[in-house]
């Protein structure tokens, strides 16, 4: 039994994922009002490798800035992505992504947009190739009433490769991402209203 409690003087911490690496080690992601995404890995004896977080307030502003962690993956190289959002200098929110290595290190991080009229966009969800190629999907509206399906592909060191946008007369939320390895197609699952 394990318990991370945060960086508050009250518990803050609220768990938004759980994955288990290669060796059998447990990755929680949560997200803390203190410090943003937190990344907990644990042994498989409970012991604690390692407590890495990501303050997104600090990287990109916004005193009250607002941090979620919605969803996180593993490569096959034991690095750990997050994704969610955050409200950078109260412009509206962003999707907020972080890579973390093997050993808890920060190796980058991006937001999207990267503009200062944000509107509001939240990542929803995460997934890695055989390469270590990174998939985000989410919700994204710069214009009010008119919600759309984004997803991203990143490279191993955070550049942008594309981003496609679902657009029709409806609104659409993408909530699952998943890669077929044999041929690289990219399928998400989301909901239209």
């Amino acid at each position: 039994e394990q318990a991370y409690i945060g960086g508050c003087s009250t518990f803050c911490a609220a768990p938004t994922g759980i994955k288990a690496d290669k060796s059998g080690n447990i990755l929680v992601l949560a997200q803390d009002e203190t410090c943003g995404f937190v990344v907990v890995k644990y042994a498989q004896n409970g012991g604690t490798h390692w407590i890495s977080c990501f303050d997104e307030k600090t990287t990109y502003g916004g005193t009250g800035a607002i941090n979620r962690s919605m969803a996180m993956t593993i490569d096959n190289f034991g690095n750990v992505c997050a994704t969610g959002g955050n409200n950078p200098s109260n412009h509206g929110e962003v999707y907020a992504t972080a890579k973390f290595n093997s050993i808890g290190s920060l190796m980058w991080s991006k937001i999207y947009p990267d503009s200062i009229n944000y509107g509001n966009y939240l990542a929803y969800d995460i997934t890695v190739d055989k390469f270590g190629f990174i998939y985000i999907t989410g919700q994204g509206n710069a214009v009010p009433n008119d919600v759309d399906l984004i997803s991203i592909k990143y490279d191993l060191n955070g550049n942008q490769v594309w981003k496609t946008r679902y657009l029709s007369n409806e609104s659409e939320v993408g909530v699952k991402i998943a890669v077929n390895n044999k041929n690289g197609d990219v399928y998400c699952l989301g909901q239209q209203f």
